[in-house]
C-alpha cells in the first residue's frame, strides 16, 4: 500500500511539472520511433504523427521523462551551449505546434 501511495504521489508530481508547458500532457503521450532520415512521433492523445527532427526528438523525450521546460531549456542550453533566451522561444515555438 505504501508503495502505491508513493507511486501515485510521483505521477501527480510528474503531472503538474508537465503542466507547465500548457500542453494537455501526461507520462509518455509521446512515442518516439528512428526512422531513415530522421524520427517520427506519435500522439497518443490526439492520435496525430510528426516527423522530427534530433532537438525536437531531444525535447519530447525530456517530457516524457517528466522534465518541466526550465529543466529542459537549463539541460539543453548546458549540453549544446546555446542562449537560454533563444532556446526557451524555440522550445515555445516547438511545443505551440504540437498542442
Amino acid at each position: 500500500m505504501k508503495n502505491q501511495k508513493s507511486q501515485n504521489f510521483l505521477y501527480r508530481e510528474k503531472k503538474e511539472k508537465l503542466q507547465n508547458f500548457g500542453l494537455n500532457l501526461k507520462p509518455s503521450r509521446f512515442f518516439l520511433r528512428v526512422e531513415a532520415g530522421g524520427f517520427v512521433a506519435f500522439d497518443s492523445l490526439n492520435s496525430k504523427v510528426y516527423f522530427i527532427n534530433n532537438s525536437a526528438k531531444e525535447i519530447l523525450s525530456l517530457i516524457n521523462k517528466g522534465f518541466s521546460r526550465e529543466e529542459i531549456i537549463q539541460k539543453l542550453s548546458k549540453k549544446y551551449n546555446f542562449n537560454v533566451n533563444e532556446l526557451r522561444k524555440d522550445i515555445t515555438n516547438f511545443l505551440d505546434e504540437v498542442k
